[in-house]
């Protein structure tokens, strides 16, 4: 038995994706997601973003195989595996987040992701694995790891492999849960504007190495140069994309 949300197939229950067709822009997977079957998105060329649940534990083989028009991915504090060859060829990947939940990263995991210009790994503790990066991405892409384990990744392949390697603090991006689609980020003429929180409530803004850039009850926020950041109120937060 199979069932469809949004013209993605599931089996029954919905907490494995079986196929999503050749979809373009955006896609939000439901909170009853479990596992990313068999090359679920592969060929998804069009597909440009990617939400994904905190109930999600496992990514399969070649479940991202050539999904180029992904630009950055943020995995969620629930993933425990990444498959054989998951996100290969995803020649527009520039950032991706690993949390700290991660224990198997199987071999070819990021091939051919060469455009990889930023690699966050939230775990204290590297994983050693083999052949996950290509020989381009361990040259030009910066992995930053959490304060005070630098000693240990550069024992550990494929880590220790990286030429750029920073340690950074990672307090708050550990924090946040999921993506949580209620907090509604407007971005016009340098403002970035956010909805679905109280009017008193404390937000902080983190760039992608932990560090806070705007805290306070203000929900209107200027001068954020172009990047990615993520906003946090509560156990709320989101990932958000500064144009340039």
């Amino acid at each position: 038995m199979f069932s469809s949300i949004d013209g993605v197939l599931y089996d029954k229950d919905a907490s494995t994706l079986i196929r999503c067709p050749l979809k373009k822009g955006s896609v939000t997977l439901p909170n009853s997601l479990i596992t990313i079957g068999v090359s679920a998105f592969s060929g998804c060329i069009d597909l440009i973003s990617l939400t994904l649940p905190n109930s999600l534990t496992s990514i399969g083989k070649s479940a991202f195989k050539g999904c180029s028009g992904l630009k950055s991915i943020t995995l969620p504090n629930s993933i425990t595996a990444i498959g054989y060859f998951a996100f290969e060829g995803c020649s527009g990947l520039k950032s991706i987040t690993l949390p700290n939940s991660l224990t198997t990263i199987r071999d070819y995991a990021f091939s051919e992701c060469d455009a990889l210009e930023r690699i966050n790994m939230l775990r204290e503790t590297p994983i050693k694995c083999y052949l996950v990066f290509s020989e381009e991405a361990l040259k030009n892409a910066i992995l930053y790891i959490p304060i005070g384990t630098l000693a240990e990744y550069e024992k550990v392949d494929p880590w220790r492999n990286f030429w750029n390697i920073k340690e950074v603090n990672f307090a708050g991006i550990n924090e946040i849960e999921a993506d949580d689609m209620s907090l509604r980020l407007i971005w016009n003429n340098g403002i970035l504007s956010i909805d679905g929180i109280d009017e008193n409530e404390s937000i902080t803004i983190y760039d992608m190495s932990g560090h806070v850039v705007h805290s306070g009850t203000g929900h209107s926020i200027e001068y954020l140069v172009p990047g990615i950041y993520i906003v946090k109120a509560g156990k709320r937060g989101t990932k958000f994309a500064v144009p340039e």
